[in-house]
């Protein structure tokens, strides 16, 4: 987590594609409450693969291996 300015805001928001790709939403966290988060919307969700790993490296890999 990183607390930024308005102008590093803006280039994030242009690297993560928001809103167009990733949506920047408010979401709470246990001991420190509201913050902003770049999250992919769920209804783009359909269809995609689960990575029971969490790595897209490692997915993609093993991926080209099968």
């Amino acid at each position: 987590m990183y607390e930024v300015d308005a102008l590093m805001l803006a280039a994030l928001d242009r690297l993560e594609s928001h809103p167009r790709f990733y949506r920047r939403t408010p979401i709470t966290l246990d001991d420190v409450g509201r913050v902003e988060a770049y999250l992919f919307p769920k209804e783009r969700l359909a269809g995609r693969p689960i990575i029971e790993s969490g790595c897209w490296r490692r997915y993609l890999k093993e991926r080209k291996q099968s």
